[in-house]
């Protein structure tokens, strides 16, 4: 499984360095890092800042989790002659569900280097609690997507679930945060 990963993760870089020059790639989490230092620098208020950090670590993860399923419909439009290990099991002895396990440990790896790290180091340097604090609200995003990207695909119950889990979302964005529920509805209407 170990190997699988590796190898997802190589071929994740060699998808990524044939969308963008590798130079441009390469430099992301150093972008990231420098944009988040200079966005603290312009918010001075603090308390926005980790809220607005929160809300993006968080669609980091949906969105993250959610490439991993579509990736064959979305790598495959870019790149028609591209095989992606995520479908070897049609022709490999090897079973779904240590693929799908291997695919997620990459998506969480690679998203997580590449720019939790950065943007949680731009904004708040070294600082362990607010690492541990996005990491797991990164998780559960990321896990929450690969779940609802995987029951959509296979045609399973997509929309009470669907809602389940926005309510899920909403009570345990309230608690990580500790942002009053009552607050967020009173600023979305």
């Amino acid at each position: 499984m170990l190997e699988l990963v590796k190898l997802m993760l190589k071929e994740e870089v060699r998808i990524h360095t044939h969308l963008f020059p590798s130079i441009f790639f390469y430099l992301f989490p150093i972008m990231i890092f420098l944009f988040s230092y200079f966005l603290k620098l312009a918010l001075l208020d603090s308390l926005f800042l980790t809220k607005i950090f929160f809300i993006v670590v968080f669609f980091t993860g949906f969105s993250s989790g959610g490439y991993g399923v579509q990736a064959r419909e979305i790598y495959l439009r870019k790149f028609p002659h591209l095989n992606l290990l995520l479908y070897s099991y049609l022709a490999m002895p090897i079973e779904n569900s240590k693929i799908m396990l291997a695919l997620f440990s990459k998506e969480v790896i690679f998203h997580f280097f590449w720019f939790l790290l950065p943007f949680v180091f731009g904004i708040f340097g070294f600082e362990l609690s607010i690492l541990i604090k996005a990491t797991v609200i990164f998780l559960f995003a990321n896990s929450l997507s690969f779940l609802l990207s995987n029951l959509y695909n296979r045609k399973i119950i997509f929309i009470p679930i669907l809602l389940f889990s926005a309510v899920l979302l909403f009570f345990l964005f309230d608690f990580m945060v500790e942002y009053p529920a009552a607050t967020l509805l009173a600023t979305i209407l």
